[in-house]
């Protein structure tokens, strides 16, 4: 994941540098090296991506069980603020 790849994603879901920092359990400084061009971690960018999948699940309009699972499994990780 590039630099930009990882900064339109923070951008998409809305979150501030310092909202991303708590999602990934992370430092401010480890986000803002991110941003910065720092290589992201694989388990960092893996769990940027499941974010996005689950956001999309949650706000498609089939799979009403499926969206209840990703709705859950972002509570877990404390991202369902990322859900309208």
């Amino acid at each position: 994941m590039t630099a930009q790849q990882y900064t339109a994603i923070r951008s998409r879901l809305g979150l501030t540098q310092k909202q991303m920092a708590a999602l990934l359990g992370v430092s401010m400084r480890t986000v803002e090296n991110y941003s910065g061009g720092r290589k992201i971690l694989e388990g960092h960018a893996k769990l940027l991506d499941a974010i996005l999948f689950m956001r999309a699940v949650v706000t498609c309009d089939d799979g009403i069980h499926a969206r209840k699972i990703a709705r859950t499994a972002l509570k877990t990780i404390g991202a369902d603020h990322v859900i309208k």
